[in-house]
């Protein structure tokens, strides 16, 4: 039986929002409390008493709806008037400004304050080089994830703007320039004076360049979350410090020219400290120490460059460098060395790129040593292609030819040769003739010479004797040739023989049993024969197989190298691009591992293309060798063949059998053979033993594959596959099909397959929370065809739905709007109560609390009447949402609990764990925080079985924002991680900003200050992008904390400033409670105990008018605050302190567990409190 409407308490005017997915601001990232109710009146209609809601009247910069009671208003400090976007420069020159990016990011003159990390970042766009940028280029480096990029674009400049206070940022309709006329920018100025022939400059103007280079390009800049811009930074970086190695290599050749040495080597310091790889610096230094009498400073410079070439680049020093030492030990330097080449180091020739392969070259050098005792062997080395074997081959022989202790005799298979007998062969036999006098030849038998000239034609021009046969290829006479062959290579020879022979899998069948041959006779024989194959192509050469089956069975040693590995990676990534900071190393080399799979000429072109380009790609790219090489596998297929492969490469997933033959539309026989020719080739894997699949071995090999295909032929294959998942949904449990449907629907989107789409969307739909990817694919869906259908109506709700739980407000809003003026002209119950469900949902998240528990009501009165206690118990949620955050969490809790009855009754899991959560953050807004954990300890629990990514990661979101009241910085950051990760996973940007706030707030906890204002910079950032008023004002609070703590009050000012007139505006009681405590101490630091009193006994008085709705947080240092305000005007603070060390007390005694209860007590706020109330009083603040 369902409740009636009755049992939901009157609505209440609100105040400030919800916390995650845009909701709830007046938890407070440090406080999370609710907000003071201002007034009671009975709001709830039992019908529309109007029409849905015109959602037109929203206001667009912040998405908030209806009266202006319920409007975000502009706060009068921190948000002043800007001019308008196309204002284009006065002709009379603005005041010179001066923005240094070279280093840290500075703006000189300016007295506003510091923009966030992303406005900043658009800054150093604009303005390090002299050119116009396209909007659309601006949108998609800077606003890719705003719901209106064109709008937060907007923004930006507006800040970029206000912060410069100059024209110094032209927007016209279609592009965006900085006008460097206006302003001196370091960076530009620096690259114009180093690049190009630098003959003309004077040595004032290069040590005046050299000089302006405080630090890399935008020093501790980082938006991990906007890597598009990350890799411009990288390249950008790259380029600004060449120039600066480049500077200085002139400067020092000049300094050395005039004799200034002790210049020269001040100069030449700095370069080895901008480069310590760059062997040549190393030398110019060493050089100048000597020429000035400091012998010892010379040799402890070489030591010093020996260590950072072994650490790094795991080489030695090259002979000149190493004869530079032997000189300087001698006494004789001798002349000026040559300038040192700043990029010398850059080039990938020039260091060794072989890494990963220490154990097989281990194996290698245990045969060689075995067959220089007389005990021969013979190995087969197996890769795929570009799987470095002839490079395992040749580091391992490179060390034996230098030192001249073997003969090597090598000869290599071609595809092109592949018709022609023994062609490996008649290399190695003429490179043995070179090697045997005209004595050791005319010691082997006649009949062997015979036999051997049939090979080698030279070998009767030598010996003067007559032309020879052909050579034969099967019979007896083969079986002589191959005893001639052995007899010659076994020849008498003062050094052991090493035989190679490469690709095999191309050898010719009598090239391949020579070799058998010669293995079996080099067991008693100073000889090691090597033989390399491409594991895709043996299976294709019945010889080569054959050969390895016998070669198997007589005990020959088989090394299959295996991909690199993610350590190997790393250390190929600093050789070939010794310049990538190592803080992106990390993340390189995991794109790099599963981007190539670890195959070693990928990896190694790929890090060959990323180092030597001008600027960063986007992506990895797929460069020309392997794009060749993917290229030459798909033509050895047969065109059936390489449909289906094409067919796999556009499903971007594993697939069976079964469906790679129905979505390439070929046979079974014709699919089976293209898998098999795929997994010989190396183009695919299988995944699994029964019912497996195939994928491809490398996201670059389907990325080339997809990349050589028709669009048409790209769109008919994404029909297909979208067809082929509908039909497998309609035979799978309806409780399987949800994540299936987004499949669908992406494959239909991009095939123009409309009656999928529609079909398939609302299924999506429900899937939200793992469809992140799709979003923006339905948000362009025009059901043109079904215009003022119920279908229609129900695909908009459910679209409207998806893009709640992914955050896109933006996009909610125009749906809701379409969906309104649908119900507008064609009503239906049941849809009109789903539209104010969705309208609770969107109202909630947007601030305007009151018509959306409004809207929640109706909806739920309609489910009452229609008995669907699932949606009803939706309902309640979201009116409790509202409840709770207009700061009455008594009513909410209430409300909750009758929703989560609902919830079991109609035995939705995910319900009740998401109620649960909600539960468990009432309890936490009364200060339960015992019972708050239990909740969500079983909030987390169902989520985990029922896999509910949403659901969990709120939950783990409400559990950091409870250990946030015990201060517990492990407990907050671990489960902030899982939020986060969570909401990323889903799509959820908005909310996984909140879940930063956290990660924050757990660094605040750890004393880790600069780390902490590194992040809530970046949160506010992104806070301010999504138009989230909650999360925008809990950092700008923090980050004026940090600034009071830190002494720069300007900024704390402008920060607190911004948070209190911000939550004023929301009606957020409970926070501004904290702002006003915190804009006390702040006149207490600038020595205004009256001001101070003013703002503490202000809080103190809201204290008392909402505490009987909620807990307070932090009630204890709003105390302290009072107190320190109060001891300030020499009042008696004492009842304060008290107070203070009460509830604190009150607090800790409820805390079960001793290590979070000493955490608790040893949080720097509460150690002041307890040691005030010790000595009776509190220190003066700042202390």
């Amino acid at each position: 039986m369902l409740p009636s409407s009755a049992s939901i308490p009157a609505a209440t005017n609100g105040i400030a929002s919800r916390a995650v997915r845009s909701r709830r601001p007046c938890r407070s990232p440090l406080s999370c409390r609710t907000g003071l109710r201002l007034a009671h009146r009975c709001i709830w209609p039992h019908a529309f008493a109007r029409p849905p809601m015109p959602l037109a009247a929203v206001a667009s910069g912040s998405c908030n709806i209806g009266s202006p009671s319920t409007t975000r208003t502009t706060p009068a400090k921190p948000h002043r008037s800007v001019r308008g976007y196309n204002q284009r420069v006065p002709k009379r020159a603005a005041p010179r400004v001066h923005v240094q990016l070279l280093g840290p990011l500075r703006v000189e003159p300016t007295t506003q304050a510091v923009p966030g990390p992303k406005t900043q970042a658009l800054l150093a766009y604009l303005a390090a080089r002299p050119r116009t940028y396209r909007r659309q280029e601006l949108y998609d480096q800077f606003c890719a994830n705003a719901d209106d990029p064109a709008a937060a674009l907007r923004w930006h400049l507006s800040r970029l703007r206000r912060w410069l206070g100059a024209p110094l940022v032209v927007a016209e309709d279609e592009s965006v320039r900085f006008n460097h006329e206006a302003a001196r920018v370091d960076s530009v100025e620096f690259a114009q004076t180093l690049s190009g022939d630098l003959s003309p400059q004077s040595e004032a103007s290069l040590a005046a360049a050299v000089d302006a280079y405080h630090g890399e390009f935008l020093a501790g800049a980082a938006l991990p979350d906007m890597p598009e811009f990350e890799l411009w930074l990288l390249g950008e970086r790259t380029r600004l410090h060449e120039y600066y190695e480049r500077g200085l290599s002139e400067l020092i050749a000049r300094l050395i020219a005039v004799a200034r040495y002790a210049d020269a080597i001040a100069r030449a310091q700095q370069l080895v400290q901008a480069n310590p790889l760059l062997e040549q610096a190393h030398a110019r230094l060493i050089w100048l120490y000597a020429q000035t009498g400091q012998r010892h400073a010379a040799l402890q410079q070489f030591d010093i460059a020996r260590d950072w070439l072994r650490r790094e680049l795991a080489v030695e020093p090259t002979a000149e460098f190493q004869a530079l030492r032997e000189a300087v030990l001698a006494g004789r330097p001798g002349p000026a060395l040559a300038p040192a080449s700043a990029a010398a180091h850059g080039d990938w020739r020039q260091t060794t790129d072989f890494v990963g392969r220490e154990a097989e070259l281990a194996h290698l050098a245990s045969a060689w040593d075995a067959a220089r005792a007389g005990r021969g062997s013979a190995l087969l080395i197996e890769a795929e292609a570009g799987g470095g074997k002839t490079r395992l081959v040749s580091e391992f022989v490179q060390p034996l030819a230098a030192s001249d202790v073997a003969i090597m005799l090598s000869g290599q298979c071609y595809e092109s040769t592949r018709a022609l007998p023994y062609r490996p062969w008649i290399d190695v036999l003429e490179l043995r003739l070179a090697h045997l006098s005209d004595q050791a030849l005319r010691a082997l038998s006649p009949f062997w010479l015979e036999q051997l000239a049939r090979l080698v034609p030279t070998l009767n021009a030598r010996l003067s004797r007559r032309a020879a046969t052909a050579a034969p290829t099967a019979g007896v006479e083969v079986e002589h040739l191959f005893g001639a062959v052995n007899a010659m290579l076994s020849s008498p020879s003062p050094r052991p023989l090493l035989i190679f022979i490469d690709n095999l899998q191309w050898a010719d069948e009598a090239s391949l049993r020579l070799f058998q041959s010669v293995a079996r006779r080099s067991r008693n024989a100073s000889t090691l024969l090597i033989g390399t194959f491409r594991s895709e192509e043996a299976a294709d050469s019945p010889a080569l197989q054959s050969l390895l089956g016998d070669l198997r069975r007589d005990g020959l040693t088989h090394l299959r190298l295996a991909p690199l590995s993610l350590e190997a990676i790393a250390t190929l990534t600093a050789t070939l691009w010794p310049r990538l900071p190592e803080g992106y190393r990390p993340h390189v080399c995991a794109l790099l591992a599963h981007a190539t799979g670890g195959n070693p000429l990928f990896v190694s072109e790929v890090l060959r293309e990323l180092a030597h380009g001008a600027e960063m790609p986007r992506a990895v790219p797929v460069p020309a060798s392997v794009r060749e090489l993917i290229q030459r596998r798909l033509r050895a297929l047969p065109a059936s063949a390489q449909q289906v492969v094409e067919a796999m490469a556009v499903a971007g997933s594993p697939l069976t059998l079964a469906e790679a033959q129905q979505a390439s539309a070929r046979s079974e026989d014709e699919a089976v053979a293209a898998l098999d020719g795929g997994l010989r080739s190396g183009l695919l894997l299988a995944q699994g033993e029964r019912a497996a699949r195939y994928d491809f071995s490398h996201d670059l090999l389907r990325e080339a594959v997809v990349a050589q295909l028709s669009d048409v032929r790209r769109r008919l294959l994404h029909r297909r596959l979208a067809s082929m998942l509908a039909q497998q949904a309609g035979r799978i449990p309806t409780a399987q099909r949800d994540e299936l449907a987004g499949r669908i629907v992406r494959h239909a989107l991009a095939g123009d397959a409309a009656p999928l789409v529609l079909a398939w969307a609302p299924a999506a739909a429900q899937h939200a929370q793992r469809l992140g990817a799709y979003a923006d694919a339905l948000a362009q869906l025009h059901a043109d065809d079904e215009r003022g259908s119920r279908r229609e109506l129900e695909l908009l709700l459910k679209r409207a739905e998806m893009q709640y739980h992914l955050g896109r407000r933006a996009d909610e809003r125009v749906l809701l709007e379409q969906a309104a003026g649908l119900l507008a002209c064609d009503p239906h119950a049941d849809l009109e109560a789903e539209y104010h469900l969705r309208e609770a949902a969107f109202l909630n998240s947007t601030n305007a609390y009151e018509r959306a528990y409004q809207s929640a009501q109706q909806a739920y009165e309609t489910y009452v009447r229609l008995e669907e206690p699932r949606r009803a118990a939706e309902a309640l949620h979201y009116a409790g949402d509202a409840e709770q955050s207009r700061g009455d969490a008594r009513a909410a809790l209430a409300l909750n609990e009758q929703s989560l009855a609902l919830y079991r009754q109609a035995q939705d899991s995910r319900g009740e764990a998401r109620l649960l959560a909600e539960i468990g953050w009432a309890l936490v807004d009364l200060g339960e925080i015992e019972r708050a954990l239990t909740y969500l300890a079983q909030a987390l629990q169902i989520c985990e079985q029922q896999g509910d990514v949403a659901g969990g990661a709120y939950a783990a979101f409400v559990m950091a924002v409870a250990w946030n009241f015990y201060y517990r910085a492990d407990k907050i950051r671990a489960y902030a991680l899982q939020a986060r990760q969570g909401f990323q996973s889903m799509g959820n940007d908005a909310a996984a900003a909140r879940a930063q706030l956290y990660l924050a707030v757990s660094d605040y906890a750890e004393v880790k200050l600069d780390t902490a204002r590194e992040n809530f910079l970046r949160t506010f950032e992104q806070a301010q992008a999504a138009g989230d008023g909650w999360c925008e004002g809990w950092c700008g609070q923090m980050l004026g904390r940090l600034a009071v703590q830190g002494g720069d009050l300007a900024h704390a000012e402008h920060w607190l400033m911004h948070a209190y007139e911000l939550r004023r505006a929301h009606h957020e009681a409970h926070n501004t409670v904290s702002d006003l405590a915190w804009l006390g101490r702040l006149c207490l630091a600038q020595a205004q105990p009256a001001q101070a009193l003013a703002h503490t006994s202000e809080a103190i008085a809201r204290l008392g008018q909402i505490s009987a709705q909620a807990h307070v947080w932090e009630l204890q240092d709003v105390y302290l605050a009072h107190a320190e305000a109060l001891s300030a005007g020499r009042a008696d603070a004492s009842p304060f302190i008290q107070n203070a060390y009460q509830h604190l007390k009150h607090i800790a005694d409820g805390i079960a567990d001793p290590t979070t209860r000493e955490c608790f007590c040893t949080y720097p706020t509460n150690a002041r409190i307890i040691a005030a109330w010790q000595r009776g009083y509190p220190k003066p603040f700042p202390n």
